[in-house]
């Protein structure tokens, strides 16, 4: 219901003065949307420039879909913030770990079909994103994708600490900074 009442308070002001915007690729993430909060942290990543028109209603708005959460990181993006950096980073991180489970599955299992290792994502991976790439699941050997995604990461990781120097030691250390 709040990821459906952002959206719709986005659709009634594109401009979003209040910065709703901010809060969408966090519930998407905690509704198990990842795809859903890639797509949106890429829409303000390659299309909300200076030039969109955010009172035209007929221009295209939230239209990227299916979008390839493998991609290099943009290292200069139109609109992103904190948040925005903080859910790319935890999907990098979720890619990351599920291909790990699933290349530590197929050691235990060398043999195994592609129908067993998606039914081993449904029962086990954290995001359904691999599900959706048939072309990296059936892959024999992940060690080069999951090395490109902890490079992905730790470059999120680096872009979250420049922006916040505070916000890592403070979700490693919450008492640090509670009140």
């Amino acid at each position: 219901m709040a990821l459906d009442n952002t959206l719709d308070l986005l659709r009634l002001c594109r401009g979003d003065n209040l910065d709703v915007r901010s809060q969408v690729p966090a519930l998407c993430l905690r509704l198990s949307r990842d795809q859903n909060a890639y797509d949106f942290i890429k829409w303000y990543a390659v299309k909300a420039d200076s030039h969109y028109g955010w009172r035209d209603v007929s221009l295209p708005y939230l239209n990227l879909h299916g979008e390839d959460a493998f991609e290099a990181v943009i290292e200069k993006p139109h609109y992103i913030n904190l948040s925005f950096f903080v859910a790319l980073t935890l999907i990098k991180i979720c890619l990351m770990k599920d291909l790990e489970s699933l290349q530590k599955f197929l050691r235990n299992n060398p043999n195994a079909t592609g129908e067993a290792r998606y039914d081993y994502l449904q029962e086990q991976a954290m995001s359904d994103m691999l599900l959706q790439r048939p072309d990296i699941v059936a892959q024999d050997n992940y060690e080069d994708t999951i090395a490109e995604l902890r490079r992905q990461a730790l470059q999120l990781y680096k872009m979250v600490k420049e922006k916040n120097t505070h916000f890592w030691p403070g979700i490693q250390n919450p008492n640090l900074y509670a009140y």
